[in-house]
């Protein structure tokens, strides 16, 4: 099978998707690859070559249905991309602001 010119990632580059719980590959005859927490993936011009932290595990073109699940803290940024969810910094008061909240604690 010819890969896709439309890779979300780069070949030949490893690249971490640890923000994956769940990979899975289906192929034509109904069988399933699951990898549970991949670590990171290579893709090629053959196929896919991802290690889950102990195994290194290559899975050829040819599947139908490619699939993963991400852990919570991921979310949709659009077009199909995920961003690890950012919590917004807290904001540092300024003096006037502490000096005021000790002022009304002390009342």
């Amino acid at each position: 099978m010819k890969p896709t010119e439309k890779s979300l990632f780069p070949y030949y580059k490893q690249t971490d998707i640890s923000m994956e719980l769940e990979r899975h590959y289906i192929f034509p005859g109904g069988e399933e690859v699951v990898i549970v927490h991949p670590r990171f993936i290579i893709v090629s011009d053959n196929g896919h070559r991802v290690f889950d932290g102990e195994v290194s595990h290559y899975i050829p073109y040819g599947w139908i249905h490619l699939w993963w699940k991400n852990t919570p803290d991921m979310v949709d940024r659009g077009e199909g991309f995920l961003c690890q969810q950012v919590k917004e910094p807290k904001k540092k008061k300024t003096i006037r602001q502490r000096v005021d909240e000790k002022r009304a604690k002390s009342k």
